[in-house]
Parts: structure tokens; C-alpha cells; sequence
């Protein structure tokens, strides 16, 4: 993709200048135009399905990014749909390859400050069940004042998870220079292997070189499995003798051999002055090539392997192969996962003939949009609190369908319909029929999504599947006015003159509003909700007409100060409306329970019967109290901590 040029915008955020490009893509500071705050963009290549290891770094980052909260660790701060980049710190400085260029090396005294700043932020990752694999210079950032952040855990593993690099992917990942023995041989669960790297790094501050040749060529890299380190004492004779014993134990080719946690090695590197010498420690030789030739190293796993992973929880299988299809494939993936209680795997498959440059060229523009469509589902997902994994396999499309079904173990498969035209595609001829034959699991063909809003008529006629399809909409209008309301925001920051349509009537939840408010049945019912739903649009109008006046800042007072409160109203009114639905029905017995009803549902469980109908409830009210710390205000502090509180005077705004 080209570079972006400084003054323009990417959503609400002003590019300022490109701070690195690199393989996987440019780095750029930038300013958030609604909190005034400098961030860096990280945005990457877009030829996904050329290139998918790009996305699968991507993607890995930000899945990791998400977990973590350290003052040594860069901040992630968020994620903006649809489009496909992050939100991370900004942070003043340069890497550590910038600071301590190759042949060059600074003071012990530096040296020792920096290895035990990236000790620490290490120690947090593993204590965190993450691990780097990718730690070197160029990882490393360092602020004026001398304080270190590390960066890109586009290679990073959270043990226990899906490790989709390991698994797609057969070749060794990480940088030749810096990464572990056993990394070389495809093991990627031992956060013993940050040990190393670190000493890699320790090493080469104190001596401005490496322990081994530096080269790329893996049959070269491959021979540190046989091969010592050379001491650093061989090119400094000033090294003390214990800081060679410390760089020497974490860069043992057995993992068993090094240092058992970083902060362990943290430990003897403030204290290395009471270290145990042994005969190691002041050699000044290097290995002899009859050694190298003849000596056969442990294998590095040898001893003190670590916990294998865990398995991953019983999947949803959704095959994102003809576009035209995928909308559907997604809304009934969301619908069965919440349902089910399943994870989510959504796999392209990418024809294994296409080698053609016009078919490579076709691939790459195909993948620019493909990545931007998956992005909107992941986002949309994760709404949800649904984690999706994004899979992209070459071949033939029944036959990756049922082998990965197979290796997840997924509950079921969800295919799209097929096109009515080009039947030998992908999806045609009796390649859905294949998967059926073949699949480990049910299979579905997704049909065309339902009305938006169900059709009610008389309370009484409602049936258990309308209560389902009922809750999943109350869930869906929580969702949508939520994003739509950051959209409106973020559209007023960029041209505060378009048109823009904010009429309550003419939004999903607000038709669904109108077509039963002539029913007295119902009135009760939508008390809860038409009065701050109301209340929510008269706002948005005020902003746009704060807006085009000029005065942004007052609109971003009003979106802080009175939009965002409202839309917890709003989340109030559709738990509201669930539950007086259910009182009238009085399906509490049946176990249908208020699934956002969070006060009740203690009482409610014990006098329902247990079962498939009850689960299913509990699934979907527990996706709608999906806050990080069960308050519904979390939701929001992406934006503003200070948001007011829910019982704030939230009337209609006045002008002045």
C-alpha cells in the first residue's frame, strides 16, 4: 500500500508522519481528534491472500496487544472498524538498534539498566502466559530518559490458545540473529526462549557483537545446535567474569540450562556481583571446529520441557469462501456461538491452481477487500464478546473445509449458499455435498438473514423461537447504537457539514418501536426503552448542529457528557423491555429467563427446570453483560473514563 501522507485522515485520527516502514507494513504517528491525543497507527500490508502470514501477524498482535497492561509493554489501545489497523501508544524515542547501532556497544552500568527494564516487561508477559519470540534491538524502544518499552508481538504466543503460526505455517518464525534453539526446530510454547533472546541482546550491548555469525541463511543459523557460544570475554577481556557467567546461562542451547524465569535472571543481574564462578565464566577461547564437527548437543528439549497447550474449547466452523454468501455464514456463526457456547474459526480457502501473474494480481486485489470484509465480521464478533480466529488455507475448498474441521474438532460447519451462476467455483457442482459426506460434524448452508425486527403481533401468540429471536435483536440494537453513536462522532470530526440521517423512526430499533406502539399490549413492554431511545437521537441531532455551527469542542462536550450516558439508558431500557416481556408471558417456569435481567437471575434459576432452553438463555444474557468488569460504564472507557453516572440528569440538551 502507498504511504499515507502527513495532514490526512484515517477515521478520526490525523496523520502526522510516517515513524517506520517495514515488511509487514508503516507505522505512522497520529492525532486523535476527538481526545487530543498523540497515538501511533500501525496498518499493514493489505495482499492478504498472497502473503496471509502478514495478517496472521496482524492479527496475532492485536489478539495479544488486548491482554496486556504494563508500563514496560506498549499500550494497545484500541482497534477502529472497519478498517485494519491499530491503536497503540505512542512513545517518544528510538528502538534500541537506533540507540546501539551493529558494532557498537555502550557501558555496563547501561547495559545492566536496559536488560533488566526488558527483564521486567518479560517477567509480566510470562506471568501472563505470553510469550515474545521476537526479542531483539529493533523490539526494543528506548524514551530520552532511558526507559524501555518492548513492541510487535506480531510473533508472541499465549500459551493455552491456538497457535495458528505453528500451525499454518512449517518454517521457523522469528529473526535468525536473536531466536532460540528450540524455536529453530518449531517449538513455540517455551517462554524460556525469551531467556535467550534476551541474552542475545545482553550480549551484544557489552560486546557490539554476536555470539554466532550473523547470517539469514537457516542451514548457517541451525548450527548453534552444536555450536557454543563464543564467551564475551574473547572481545572484551574487561567483562567480569560473573556477567559472562550470567549471558552464558541464558544463552544455553538446552532450555533446562538457562535461567528458569526472567525474573530470576533479573535477580543476578542487580546482584551479579554474588554469582557462582564456574571455569565457564572466564574463558576467553573460542569453540574448536573438531568440537563443532563431532559434538552432538542435547536436543533442546531434552529436559525441562514445558506444559503442552491446552485444547481448544468446541468450535463453530464458518467457511468464508464466496463473498456473496459471507453475510449470511457470519450472522448465523454469531447466532449458533451464542446459542452454543462455542468458539469461532472462520476459514477462506484460496483455489491452489492460481499461479498465474494475472491470477496473482487478481488475488491480491481480491484480498484488499477480502481483508477489509473480514476485519467488519471480526469486529462485529467481538461485539459479541466472540473471539473469532481468521484461517486462510490453499487448496481445494471441501477438502480444507474437512480436514480443519477435523483438527479443531468443531461441534459444526456453516457454509454459504452456492452461486446460481459459475457452478464449477468454488462452491460448485458437488462440493458442498463433498463436506457433508466427509465432515466430522453437522453442517448447515446458511440461508438468507431474518427480517431485522421480528414480527409480533399479540403477546400471547409468541412462541420460544420469537423469544430467542427477540432477545438476539434487543442484543443487536445494543450493539448498533453503540457503534452507530462513535460513527456519528468520528463522521461530525471529519465534515461537520454532510447530511446526516438521525431520525429515531428511520434506525431498526425505532421501526420495531413504532410497529407495536399502537398495541396497548405492548406499552408497558417498550415503557422502558422509547423515552431514552427517543432521547439518544435528539442528542445526535444536537451535536450535528453543534457541529456545523463550528463549535466542535462543545460537541465533544455533549458526546461526553450527555450521548454517552444516554446509551446506557438505552442498555437499561432493552434489559428492561426483556424482562417485563417475560413477566407478562410468565415463561419464567418454562425456563426462559430475562437474559439481561442481571438481579433476578439468581431466584429465576432456581425455580426453572434445567436444559437445553435455559443454557441457551443464560448463554445469550451473559453475551450482553459481557463488561470487562461487570459495569456496563466499561464499554465505554475507550473513549473517556469520566462519563457521568446512570442516574445523571441525561433530559434533552438545551442550547447555551
Amino acid at each position: 500500500m502507498d504511504t499515507i501522507e502527513p495532514g490526512s485522515y484515517i477515521d478520526h485520527f490525523k496523520i502526522s508522519k510516517v515513524l517506520h516502514s517495514g515488511a509487514m507494513g508503516q507505522i505512522y504517528k497520529a492525532t486523535n481528534m476527538l481526545l487530543d491525543q498523540t497515538v501511533s497507527i500501525k496498518m499493514p500490508f493489505g495482499d492478504i491472500l498472497n502473503h496471509p502470514i502478514l495478517y496472521y501477524h496482524f492479527q496475532n498482535e492485536e489478539r495479544i496487544g488486548r491482554l496486556l497492561d504494563h508500563h514496560r509493554i506498549v499500550a494497545f489501545l484500541d482497534k477502529k472498524r472497519p478498517a485494519q489497523y491499530l491503536i497503540l501508544e505512542y512513545i517518544r524515542g528510538k528502538d534500541l538498534r537506533s540507540v546501539v547501532p551493529i558494532n557498537r556497544k555502550i557501558s555496563l552500568e547501561k547495559a545492566l539498566e536496559i536488560t533488566c527494564q526488558i527483564a521486567e516487561g518479560i517477567t509480566y508477559l510470562h506471568d501472563h502466559g505470553v510469550v515474545h519470540l521476537d526479542i531483539k534491538p529493533e523490539n526494543i524502544m528506548v524514551t530520552p530518559d532511558l526507559q524501555i518499552k518492548i513492541i510487535d508481538f506480531g510473533l508472541a504466543r499465549i500459551l493455552g490458545a491456538a497457535d495458528l503460526l505453528t500451525e499454518d505455517f512449517m518454517e521457523p518464525q522469528g529473526t535468525p540473529f536473536y531466536i532460540a534453539p528450540e524455536q529453530l526446530l518449531g517449538c513455540r510454547d517455551d517462554l524460556r526462549s525469551d531467556i535467550y533472546s534476551l541474552g542475545m541482546v545482553f550480549y551484544e550491548l557489552l560486546t557490539g557483537k554476536l555470539p554466532f555469525e550473523r547470517s539469514t541463511r537457516l542451514a548457517k543459523v541451525k548450527k548453534r545446535l552444536k555450536t557454543d557460544p563464543i564467551p564475551p570475554r574473547y572481545h572484551d577481556p574487561a567483562i567480569a567474569p560473573q556477567i559472562q557467567e550470567i549471558i552464558l546461562k541464558s544463552l544455553g542451547k538446552n532450555p533446562a540450562h538457562r535461567y528458569q524465569s526472567a525474573a530470576a535472571l533479573m535477580e543476578d543481574l542487580i546482584h551479579y556481583d554474588k554469582i557462582e564462578l564456574s571455569r565457564r565464566s572466564w574463558s576467553r577461547r573460542k569453540q574448536s571446529l573438531w568440537h563443532i564437527r563431532f559434538h552432538k548437543a542435547p536436543h533442546p528439549h531434552e529436559k525441562g520441557e514445558l506444559k503442552k497447550d491446552h485444547a481448544l474449547p468446541p468450535q463453530i466452523l464458518g467457511a468464508i469462501i464466496d463473498h456473496s454468501s459471507s453475510d449470511q455464514v457470519v450472522e448465523m456463526v454469531k447466532r449458533q456461538a451464542i446459542m452454543r457456547g462455542c468458539g469461532i474459526t472462520l476459514l477462506t480457502v484460496i483455489d491452489e491452481d492460481r499461479d498465474s501473474e494475472i491470477t496473482r494480481y487478481q488475488t491480491a486485489v481480491e484480498g484488499e477487500r477480502f481483508r477489509l470484509r473480514i476485519d467488519g465480521y471480526i469486529e462485529l464478533l467481538r461485539n459479541y464478546n466472540l473471539d473469532p480466529l481468521v484461517r486462510i488455507k490453499r487448496g481445494v475448498a471441501a477438502a480444507e473445509i474437512v480436514r480443519l474441521a477435523k483438527k479443531i474438532k468443531a461441534e459444526l460447519i456453516i457454509l454459504g449458499t452456492p452461486r446460481k451462476k459459475g457452478l464449477k467455483k468454488l462452491f460448485g457442482g458437488s462440493t458442498i455435498d463433498k463436506i457433508i459426506k466427509k465432515a466430522p460434524c453437522n453442517v448447515v448452508v446458511a440461508e438468507s438473514p431474518t427480517a431485522a425486527a421480528p414480527l409480533l403481533a399479540d403477546i400471547s401468540d409468541i412462541t420460544s423461537d420469537q423469544i430467542f429471536d427477540i432477545d438476539l435483536f434487543l442484543l443487536d440494537n445494543w450493539v448498533y447504537h453503540l457503534n452507530w453513536l462513535s460513527d456519528l462522532t468520528y463522521s461530525l470530526l471529519r465534515d461537520p457539514k454532510q447530511h446526516l440521517d438521525l431520525d429515531e423512526h428511520h434506525c431498526m430499533l425505532g421501526r420495531w418501536i413504532d410497529q407495536l406502539a399502537h398495541k396497548d399490549q405492548w406499552a408497558s413492554v417498550l415503557a422502558g426503552i422509547t423515552e431514552p431511545h427517543k432521547k439518544l437521537h435528539d442528542v445526535s441531532r444536537y451535536m450535528a448542529e453543534t457541529a456545523r455551527s463550528g463549535n466542535v469542542e462543545e460537541m465533544k462536550r455533549i458526546y461526553f457528557e450527555q450521548a454517552l450516558p444516554l446509551s446506557i439508558r438505552i442498555r437499561q431500557g432493552l434489559q428492561k423491555t426483556s424482562t417485563t416481556l417475560r413477566e407478562q408471558m410468565a415463561y419464567k417456569k418454562a425456563g426462559l429467563l430475562p437474559f439481561m435481567d442481571a438481579g433476578n437471575i439468581a431466584s429465576a434459576e432456581k425455580m426453572a427446570p434445567s436444559g437445553p432452553t435455559q443454557e441457551k438463555m443464560k448463554r445469550i444474557r451473559n453475551y450482553f453483560w459481557r463488561y470487562p468488569d461487570g459495569s456496563p460504564e466499561s464499554c465505554l472507557l475507550t473513549l473517556d473514563p469520566e462519563i457521568g453516572s446512570e442516574n445523571e440528569d441525561d433530559s434533552a440538551p438545551t442550547k447555551g
